[in-house]
């Protein structure tokens, strides 16, 4: 522990030079004046501002020859004498801290700090900071309980409502059977984009059990518009972005110019739902937090079965380097949704 020991270093004036020759004139010998002054050692020093010869504010830690400590200010001028301030109680050091942190700080541009005080401006004690702390740690842990609740609440009632979703789907499994009938139906007959908006808007179920809801080409932004929003059990949504059946997937072993423009839109939508999260949460009221993105287009058939495995290969090349969005065929959507009522008939 320091002992702080309040020091002041002043100049010798008028009236100690007089006393001087006034032992002098007595005969006294003054053997202080003859031996050195005791000095202290500079520990460390700051420079606040320094112009050199012009002037400057510097603080210091000086450590006298019995042990004390001092923390010192001095400010000199050009052709001017340096004046030193020392503070060596650490009571005066809070005052001052005290004064320029709470009061002064705010006129000179300062950010400053409220250092805890009681209602009659006194410092609180030690004792009285150790329980506001022990305060703050339970209030911190009750908060914290209660978010683990919440979030356990959550979690039960996404299960609750998967479970639930999950009975329905597999009670109208005969219906969906008939559904994906009509599908493939119009995925032979080579429709457009258009054609396949309503259906898939009202099968939604098509894209997975786990979707309960959709949207028909929401708007995102000004100038953009999403063929599909499908909303998921837990509440957020995914995009998907529809092509025509008879749409090349690949020209040359490379994304064909409608796949390269569906990847452009899909980008351009992910990037718009980030970055207007915010306004689709509070004014659209849908949670649009970093969704999948998903592009339908062309078909993978032919009656060549080499061209079937080479569309196969490379859209899991393509789909392993792409970052949440996933390029597909309309057959390959067939096929995924025929395997899930298959899953859920056994």
């Amino acid at each position: 522990m320091i002992s702080w020991v309040a020091t002041l270093k002043e100049k010798k004036d008028a009236s100690s030079d007089k006393e001087k020759s006034d032992e002098a004139k007595d005969g006294t010998e003054n053997k202080k004046d003859d031996e050195p002054h005791e000095r202290p050692t500079r520990i460390a020093e700051r420079f606040i501002f320094n112009w050199g010869p012009k002037g400057g504010f510097r603080v210091a830690v000086d450590k006298w020859p019995d042990g004390n400590l001092q923390l010192t200010f001095n400010r000199w001028k050009q052709k001017g004498k340096p004046l030193f301030i020392g503070i060596g109680k650490e009571e005066n050091w809070l005052k001052l801290k005290r004064f320029v942190d709470r009061d002064l700080s705010q006129y000179l541009g300062w950010a400053g700090y409220t250092i805890p005080e009681t209602e009659k401006g006194q410092f609180i004690s030690v004792e009285d900071h150790e329980r506001d702390i022990k305060q703050l740690e339970k209030s911190f842990k009750i908060r914290t309980n209660d978010l683990r609740e919440t979030n356990a609440d959550m979690i039960q009632t996404i299960k609750r409502l998967r479970e639930e979703n999950r009975k329905k789907f597999k009670t109208r499994i005969p219906e969906f059977k008939i559904k994906l009938k009509k599908f493939k139906k119009m995925i032979d007959e080579g429709l457009n984009e258009h054609d396949m908006h309503p259906f898939l808007k009202e099968n939604f179920w098509i894209f997975g059990p786990h979707y309960i809801a959709t949207k028909k080409e929401q708007k995102i932004g000004l100038n953009h518009r999403i063929d599909l929003l499908l909303e998921r059990e837990d509440g957020y949504f995914d995009i998907v972005e529809l092509k025509g059946t008879k749409a090349p997937v690949f020209s040359r072993k490379r994304l064909s110019g409608d796949s390269k423009n569906a990847v452009s839109q899909m980008i351009t939508y992910l990037h718009k739902c980030d970055k207007l999260y915010s306004f689709h949460l509070s004014e659209l009221k849908m949670d649009i937090l970093k969704p999948n993105g998903y592009i339908v287009i062309g078909r993978k058939e032919s009656e060549d079965q080499k061209v079937v495995e080479e569309i196969e290969e490379n859209l899991r090349v393509y789909n392993a380097y792409l970052v949440n969005m996933q390029i597909m065929t309309y057959d390959q959507l067939y096929e995924t949704s025929k395997q899930i009522i298959k899953k859920f008939e056994s």
